[in-house]
């Protein structure tokens, strides 16, 4: 039985809940499901970023459009997105927008703008711990 079949016959929201409660009972190691998931997240990106793959994908979709397939509405639609790189006063604001940034991450503490009188305050940090994982070469 295929890998596809057998993910369509178990739902989501019981495999998420098999798995927490097994890290919780102490049967799967966290650090080894953080691993194994890091590695799906980066089979699923990369398979998904296969040209062929998204070809193949758009036309299936294409035979279902406006349908239901497996549980799933499929409607292709049509995205804009806008590119303002050619417009020289955007181009400006963003380039003094980064200088802002860098200068209120240099500051240590308060400054009063000489010209204008108000108070500048440094940037404000959100801190907090992550794991990193790095692939052992050896």
């Amino acid at each position: 039985m295929s890998i596809i079949k057998q993910i369509n016959e178990i739902t989501k929201t019981e495999v998420i809940n098999n798995v927490i409660g097994e890290v919780l009972e102490g049967n799967i190691n966290p650090l080894e499901l953080e691993m194994k998931l890091r590695a799906l997240e980066d089979i699923s990106k990369k398979i998904r970023a296969d040209i062929r793959i998204k070809n193949a994908v758009y036309d299936e979709a294409l035979n279902y459009n406006g349908q239901q397939y497996l549980e799933h509405e499929i409607k292709i639609t049509t995205r804009k997105t806008a590119d303002y790189k050619d417009d020289e006063e955007w181009t400006l604001l963003k380039a003094k927008i980064k200088a802002r940034e860098v200068f209120l991450k240099s500051l240590k503490e308060p400054i009063i703008d000489k010209d204008t009188g108000e108070m500048i305050q440094p940037a404000k940090y959100n801190v907090s711990e992550i794991v990193n994982f790095k692939k052992c070469t050896k």
